[in-house]
């Protein structure tokens, strides 16, 4: 048995976790229904969604590359959502999911359609699952982010 395939690896998690939603999405609905207090009846659709996004854009030096993320998807056609699984918590989560949500906003969701309060980037609800117990998993992720105003001219 592969290091990735071992219990209790977190690649096997995300594994088990692809396979049911890639089989049965609709099992998804309660959970959004909990979280994001999102109904959805029965025959819905569901669009599973591209979950690789390059780094180039990180680093035009670098050699190409690619980031995955574990489950992305489109229900009914206007709500966007992005789950991880995770087995430990990491101080770097949070970053990831940014990093995450980030490109999939720019690849999903970006609309080019100006108005007057300039470009539209809509990010997907997003959760990180943990499917052992563990009293030290926060609630809720935390992260500030300062954005500066981006100038035209001078």
């Amino acid at each position: 048995m592969s290091a990735k395939n071992k219990p209790g690896s977190s690649m096997l998690w995300d594994e088990i976790l692809k396979a049911i939603v890639d089989a049965m999405p609709e099992q998804l609905f309660p959970l959004f229904k909990e979280l994001y207090g999102k109904e959805y009846p029965r025959g819905t659709p569901i669009t599973l969604l591209a979950t690789e996004s390059s780094t180039y854009r990180e680093n035009p030096d670098a050699p190409p590359g690619s980031r995955l993320s574990d489950i992305a998807l489109l229900v009914n056609g206007t709500d966007y959502y992005h789950l991880e699984c995770q087995m430990h918590n990491d101080q770097d989560m949070v970053i990831r999911m940014i990093a995450y949500d980030l490109h999939f906003a720019m690849q999903h969701t970006t609309s080019g359609e100006q108005n007057p309060d300039g470009l539209v980037m809509r990010f997907p609800r997003s959760a990180v699952i943990y499917p052992e117990k563990n009293n030290r998993i926060p609630d809720v992720l935390r992260c500030r982010i300062i954005l500066q105003p981006l100038l035209t001219r001078l």
